[in-house]
Formats: structure tokens, sequence, C-alpha cells
């Protein structure tokens, strides 16, 4: 009996910088974009992404998971995981900023990161399906 080889290639440190700053720019718009089209913000941008968690829908997480497949398609294995997750990566980073600038503004940041956890889960959910199509149709 044969053992199945593993692939070994390398994991390039800027492919994966590159698939996260991808990831990072999609999940952005993807996060961004909903709230822009559907309401008039005059407000700064952390008030678009405090009105995107708040106002979490099935169209939003559509959305993400989308983008997952997406990425899953477009981008070979880490790659692709790696970029489905920094989707949702942009918003811990702005209730970082947004916790420098006001500090008493998330007092629950401990739970509100394992909500940003919780929605990284759903674009790899994405790439998950979209891996699986892909060897179906190999």
């Amino acid at each position: 009996m044969r053992l199945k080889t593993v692939n070994t290639e390398k994991i390039s440190a800027r492919k994966l910088l590159f698939a996260c700053l991808l990831g990072l720019v999609s999940g952005f718009i993807l996060i961004v974009l909903p709230e822009l089209l559907y309401r008039e913000h005059t407000e700064s941008l952390f008030v678009l992404l405090d009105a995107f968690v708040k106002n979490m829908s099935a169209l939003r997480l559509l959305l993400l998971l989308a983008g997952g497949f997406w990425w899953g398609l477009a981008l070979s294995w880490p790659y692709s995981v790696y970029a489905a997750i920094c989707q949702v990566g942009s918003l811990p980073v702005f209730a970082v900023i947004e916790m420098l600038k006001d500090s008493t503004s998330h007092n629950l940041w401990p739970f509100e990161f394992l909500i940003y956890a919780a929605l990284s889960l759903v674009p790899l959910l994405g790439v998950s399906a979209a891996g699986l199509i892909r060897r179906l149709l190999k």
C-alpha cells in the first residue's frame, strides 16, 4: 500500500501578506458597502463599522460567506484561508483604534472580540465549500 505524499511547498511570507491584505480590503468593502448603500451616513468610519456589527443580518453574513467562497476559488490553500479570516480582521483593528481614542467606548471588548472570531468562521465556511467543489470537479 502506497502512502499519499504531502505537499511540502513552502509558504511564501510575501504571498501570505498579500493574501491577508486582499482579505482585509475585500472584507472592509463587504462590511462598509451595504451600510453606505442603504443609509446616508455623514458620520465617521467608526459609526459605519459600529452599524455593521449592531445591524447584523442574514444578507451581511451571506456577503461574508460569498467573499470566503470567492477566495476559496481564487487562491490556493493556505492563502485562501488567511484571506477569508482577514475579511473580518478590519473590525478588531478599528475597535482597538477607537479604544485608544476613547477608552470608555468598548467596555465589553473581550466579548466583542469573541464575536469577531465567531464571524470569521462564516468566510471559512465559504472557503471550505469552494475547496469541496474544487475537489469534486477534479
